[in-house]
């Protein structure tokens, strides 16, 4: 197991957008390993919707850094499903 998550530590994470009208859907995560633990979250307009697990958190951290630099802003987070560790909304420190 070790092995294994020192493997996982090494893949580079994932980070792509896509914009369909006004949702953004951000990937974020690790893949190329199994198990795979790229998620994709979202936003319309103020909100964030299902930002991941704690693993993501880096990721969400990017994204937020680029709306800020856009003079753009998330005022609220909403989870529509359980992930280990949800506590991400943490890391979602404004």
């Amino acid at each position: 197991m070790a092995k294994f998550l020192k493997q996982l530590a090494s893949l580079p994470p994932v980070y792509t957008e896509a914009a369909h009208g006004a949702v953004t859907g951000v990937r974020i995560g690790i893949s190329g390993s199994a198990p795979n633990t790229a998620v994709w979250f979202y936003r319309v307009g103020d909100t964030l919707i299902d930002t991941g697990s704690p693993r993501g958190a880096s990721g969400v951290r990017k994204y937020l850094r680029k709306l800020r630099e856009q003079n753009e802003d998330v005022t609220q987070v909403v989870t529509t499903h359980h992930h280990e560790g949800t506590e991400l909304l943490a890391a979602v420190q404004m």
